[in-house]
């Protein structure tokens, strides 16, 4: 029987993998943070390159890597609006909100 092309790794095994200190707590904080992992179901497993990405996160200190620079694209035109109505307040008929007894407690 041949091994598959690639490998799932607990976190465990991933620290027993990787050594220089590094423990399973620490990958299970990874993925916490949300480092990427592999889930299956709700078990965390580890591919060679996620590890690789793990040790690489670890040795910068936690800073999240330089993301991929950005395409340029032209800008989106603008779109005109149509200015906001503004209205005066007007004295509008509020309703008398005072207290009145109702028919149970009014006196015959």
């Amino acid at each position: 029987m041949t091994e598959p092309v690639y490998r799932l790794y607990t976190s465990a095994q991933a620290a027993e993998r990787v050594g220089g200190g590094l423990t399973e707590t620490l990958f299970d904080r990874l993925a916490a943070q949300g480092l990427e992992h592999t889930l299956i179901g709700a078990k965390l497993r580890w591919t060679d390159a996620q590890i690789a990405g793990a040790v690489a996160h670890h040795a910068r200190g936690g800073a999240p890597a330089e993301p991929p620079p950005a395409p340029v694209a032209a800008p989106a035109p603008r779109v005109q609006r149509a200015p906001r109505r503004t209205s005066t307040p007007q004295a509008a008929a509020v309703p008398d909100l005072s207290a009145r007894p109702g028919r149970r407690y009014a006196t015959s």
